[in-house]
């Protein structure tokens, strides 16, 4: 398994037919056989189907393709239902032996599942069924690298989440400061050093309760924090078979010290138990934080049916800015995954997968989701409607995005809590001040890599 992205090109995917070789689905039978040999019709609604979503406004989506696959094929009657906790509760079940037929993951939580072999390999559906093959091609190669484990695909990606960074716009010419949505292409303007010098100029005060916070680069999330930068200053987070985390390597050292010296050196950023009273997206909606980085789903602290009232400033968004050192820029994608378990009705499970994967499944994700649906051609109405009703801003930006994203933390030997727990007690310490950075990042790989080496992760 690769760290970086699996390119699924469109050659390699629709190419899988050749490779693997296996007989036509049962519903899916081949033109050329015989109608003696052809499986007979099932009854309309004769084959339950249970999906597990994580929650009522993602059932909500759900419950808008159902009828797009019961249409498609008739036999199957979908159910589906809101699991809480649906992690523990999907490890709980596999455990009993009572699982759905289908259940959204994240990437943390389905690679070790793959590992466990609860999941159908996908690639044998997908040597036998060209359309889906194809229709896969329209999907971000970062999403299908989520959900993929030695180059074989296991969950059809649900969302794309890119990273982008947020402005107060308003503030930003009050200071005759260009936007950078201007320049974000441009990796000499771009930079972290750009950031920090706009960070400093829109900073208003020296206290924690100042009139505004110049910047928010994150604290402790790996996905709209330092894994970003971490990333983007050429560092590794953990080991392309996710048997190591790597964090102590200078590269990763130092995109976290400048993200500490926002707070310490710069005096720019929130404090952490700033930012625990007032959160960044409450700061924001305020007009004390003129810039932050955060996710696409950010976008619904801003407009829509959580804040109907609006930002009453001119917001807009950039692509993230070039590490200064290397030139480069690369964000923590993430994407929900919808695998179909072993233990279930793998056929049936398959039959869904193949109206989930289609444009018109994909844009009620994308309308309504909070996150955009994994199919790229889902995008231009999105964009056309300003990213489903907020101002004109620069929405593409999360689009493009998508092209140099690489995985969430993740590995196949740990399960999520275990893998995040020393990260999430000694993080704090290290942004607080009480802890060297250096320091504190060797003692979160060191923990982390005793738990793998005794969850049987190899040893190098």
């Amino acid at each position: 398994m690769s760290s970086g992205v699996f390119a699924w090109t469109r050659r390699r995917v629709v190419g899988a037919t050749a490779a693997i070789g296996l007989g036509a689905l049962a519903a899916c039978a081949a033109p050329s056989q015989r109608s003696e040999d052809r499986p007979k019709e099932l009854p309309a609604r004769s084959v339950p189907l249970t999906l597990w979503a994580r929650s009522l406004s993602d059932k909500g989506v759900f419950d808008h393709i159902t009828p797009l696959v019961e249409q498609r094929y008739p036999h199957l009657a979908v159910n589906v239902e809101v699991a809480s906790d649906i992690f523990n509760k999907l490890a709980t079940a596999l455990a009993a032996g009572t699982v759905p037929d289908l259940s959204v993951v994240n990437r943390q939580c389905g690679q070790p599942f793959i590992r466990k072999n609860a999941f159908v390999d996908l690639q044998p559906y997908l040597a036998k069924d060209r359309k889906t093959a194809e229709e896969l091609t329209h999907f971000a190669p970062a999403a299908l690298g989520a959900h993929t484990r030695d180059k074989k695909l296991y969950a059809i990606p649900t969302t794309n989440e890119s990273i982008v960074v947020w402005y107060n716009e308003d503030l930003l010419r009050r200071q005759n400061l260009r936007p950078p949505h201007e320049f974000e292409d441009d990796p000499q303007r771009w930079t972290w050093d750009t950031m920090l010098d706009y960070a400093r100029k829109l900073n208003r005060g020296r206290e924690q309760d100042r009139e505004v916070f110049g910047l928010w680069a994150g604290i402790k999330n790996v996905q709209t924090a330092w894994g970003n930068l971490v990333y983007s200053n050429g560092g590794r987070i953990i080991t392309d078979d996710g048997a190591k985390l790597t964090l102590s390597e200078p590269p990763a050292v130092e995109a976290i010290q400048w993200a500490v010296d926002t707070i310490w050196k710069h005096d720019v950023q929130p404090h952490l138990a700033t930012e625990k009273a007032a959160p960044n997206r409450t700061l924001f909606q305020q007009g004390r934080l003129a810039m932050l980085i955060e996710g696409e789903f950010f976008r619904h602290y801003l407009f829509g049916p959580q804040t109907p009232q609006g930002t009453p400033f001119k917001y807009n968004l950039a692509q993230i800015p070039f590490a200064t050192r290397t030139r480069t820029r690369h964000i923590v994608f993430n994407a929900l995954g919808l695998p179909a378990l072993r233990e279930g009705k793998a056929d049936a499970a398959w039959q869904y997968l193949t109206v989930f994967v289609t444009k018109d499944a994909q844009q009620f994700i994308t309308d309504e989701w909070g996150s955009r649906g994994g199919h790229k051609l889902t995008y231009e109405p999105w964009l056309r409607s300003n990213a489903g009703g907020g101002q004109s801003a620069n929405y593409v930006a999360i689009v493009k995005a998508d092209g140099y994203g690489k995985p969430q933390l993740a590995s196949p030997y740990l399960w999520q809590n275990e893998l995040y727990e020393p990260l999430s007690r000694i993080l704090p310490q290290i942004y607080n001040n009480e802890l060297p950075v250096r320091t504190g990042l060797q003692q979160i790989d060191q923990e982390t890599n005793q738990r793998l080496a005794a969850a049987g992760a190899p040893q190098r």
